[in-house]
């Protein structure tokens, strides 16, 4: 969810912003990409050292290990003279002096003549809205210009950042007794809430089983649905079954279409009461998940059991066998 943080930690609301929240008229990555193609070096350089055996030499080889994660991206300054620098260059409005970063971040990251403060921030995935989790490894200005739309403030609207990355070698310390791993990014994009529900209510109209239900009872009733899944997601997202369930709850439709039709459309109202994961099984390079949803009715003990496969051989997961009824033992 879209939190901010530091010292003065706030919830991001548009009553908190002194300032117009139009998203920039410019494309950030694309102005540093054509004015300066170095800003930002690459943290592997291997291609470079070893371009004939293609092998890795700065220490980023090995078995990769990719996260699947919703959070909240959180830029912080790493020492007090970057601070300064920026309330005392980059902000320019006296309104501004005053107020948190966490409130004006946006506002003057997004400036072309700013970007070498974005660029020196240490860039922190953080979940539940007060826990860091990854520090976040900025290779590409591509991605610079990912991190600060990122903080575009959505005015009444619950947003979530979903990171697909993969771990890096070395840590960022924080604190004297805390540090985060390095991640670098893969893909990063956020949703809303509102966004979402609305996503589901056009899949379960799509599918001809809405009846005389007006629009504001099926309104409800996916908020509700989708308010309950998200009580599933892995928060560390850095194991093959936290990132094929993150996976479902982020991405896969058909499993809000199912759990509502179960719950709104059987006679037996069932609801979702479990969910489990089988062991992760291996064939080859391929890693597999399946995981296991278990309804129990609300007019008796019957239950049912549905599950979904997913591969999670890559940092992109992908649905293997689809949305089937399960039954163990077989």
């Amino acid at each position: 969810m879209k939190y901010t943080m530091g010292n003065d930690a706030v919830v991001q609301h548009p009553q908190n912003h002194p300032y117009p929240m139009e998203r920039p008229g410019f494309d950030a990555a694309r102005f540093i990409e054509n004015t300066n193609s170095s800003l930002i070096q690459p943290q592997c350089d291997c291609k470079a050292l070893a371009p004939a055996s293609g092998s890795c030499t700065c220490g980023h080889g090995g078995t990769k290990q990719f996260i699947y994660v919703s959070g909240d991206i959180i830029p912080r300054f790493p020492s007090l003279s970057l601070e300064n620098e920026f309330y005392q260059v980059a902000v320019t409005d006296p309104v501004d002096l005053h107020l948190p970063f966490s409130l004006i971040a946006f506002k003057y990251l997004r400036e072309p003549r700013n970007l070498y403060i974005a660029r020196e921030l240490n860039w922190i995935f953080q979940v539940y809205g007060f826990l860091d989790m990854y520090a976040i490894k900025v290779t590409t200005n591509r991605q610079l210009s990912e991190l600060i739309e990122s903080l575009a403030p959505r005015p009444n609207e619950m947003v979530y950042d979903i990171l697909i990355g993969e771990k890096m070698p070395g840590y960022l310390k924080v604190r004297s007794s805390q540090q985060l791993q390095y991640v670098m990014i893969k893909q990063l994009y956020e949703i809303s809430a509102t966004d979402y529900v609305k996503g589901i209510i056009k899949a379960i109209q799509k599918s001809g089983l809405v009846d005389a239900r007006t629009d504001n009872d099926l309104s409800e009733q996916a908020a509700d649905i989708f308010s309950n899944a998200l009580q599933l997601i892995k928060k560390n997202g850095d194991d093959e079954k936290s990132r094929a369930m993150n996976f479902i709850v982020l991405r896969y439709m058909d499993f809000y279409l199912e759990t509502w039709a179960l719950q709104y459309k059987n006679k037996d109202a069932f609801q979702l009461q479990r969910v489990s994961e089988n062991p992760v099984e291996v064939y080859g390079q391929m890693k597999i998940v399946t995981i296991i949803f278990t309804y129990q009715s609300k007019v008796s003990a019957a239950t049912v059991h549905y599950s979904v496969t997913v591969d999670v051989s890559t940092e992109f997961p992908f649905i293997v066998v689809p949305w089937a009824k399960y039954y163990s033992g077989y």
